[in-house]
């Protein structure tokens, strides 16, 4: 058993970061999960995919994804946090 929780994916997340949506740019790093600030839609690719999936939030708080691209083209959501 891994006793060090910085060492585990189950572990707390230790850095953060605020997303801009882009249609052309990944992210600097892939999500453990994401803070929405703003409900609305969310344009996202998960890290071992390819192709895009739209959610439609009606409320804010923690979404559990591993992005890699939030996209700018379909996102109403703001105030998008990344953790990691």
């Amino acid at each position: 058993m891994n006793l060090n929780p910085f060492k585990s994916d189950n572990g707390p997340v230790t850095r953060a970061f605020h997303i801009t949506p882009s249609d052309d740019h990944d992210l600097e790093h892939v999500t453990r999960w994401c803070w929405i600030g703003r409900a609305g839609c969310i344009l996202i690719t998960l890290a071992n995919d390819d192709k895009p999936v739209r959610l439609h939030l009606t409320d804010t708080g923690r979404l559990d994804i591993a992005a890699k691209r939030i996209h700018k083209s379909g996102t109403t959501a703001m105030r998008i946090v990344g953790f990691y």
